[in-house]
């Protein structure tokens, strides 16, 4: 393989990677934020907190209505970062995804296009709570490398 070809072949496969660890951080961001939203109301959340600090710390009334306060407030408040991180993040990846696509010849594209679907699809079985075991995941493996999804030119073909 020339020179050329393999600093081709290496720029592209980290630009896939880059694109999928930044699409990974997304979806990360977006189920914390779903399960923290499915778990318990933000008063649950705090009130929660507040149970571990009383027993704990033994507060007395006054004092475990003021932190109750301060609970409920700042949880809202890390609720609001939480949510303006996991957008900004979102954008940066689809920011990402096009400028990556944008340096890719048309073949390179739809592996690509195909590379995104697969990791939007389990995007998805994630945010649904679904694994796959290990035994999956070999079958997964060997099925797109059977289809040529994961061949990547002078690359050998086990992981």
């Amino acid at each position: 393989m020339s020179n050329t070809a393999f600093w081709k072949i290496f720029g592209w496969l980290a630009a896939v990677s880059m694109g999928s660890a930044a699409v990974g951080a997304v979806a990360a961001l977006r189920l914390q934020n779903e399960r923290m939203a499915r778990t318990t109301s933000v008063s649950g959340l705090a009130e929660e907190r507040l149970e571990k600090l009383r027993e704990i710390l033994r507060l007395n009334r006054e004092q475990e209505q003021a932190i109750a306060v301060l609970l409920n407030r700042r949880e809202k408040e890390i609720r609001a970062i939480a949510a303006a991180a996991s957008e900004q993040a979102a954008r940066i990846s689809r920011e990402l995804e096009h400028e990556i696509r944008g340096r890719l010849d048309p073949e390179q594209a739809r592996r690509f296009d195909r590379l995104q679907e697969v990791r939007r699809r389990q995007r998805e079985r994630l945010q649904e709570g679904e694994r796959l075991s290990p035994e999956q995941r070999e079958r997964l493996r060997e099925r797109l490398r059977e289809r040529g999804s994961l061949a990547v030119p002078g690359a050998p073909s086990t992981p």
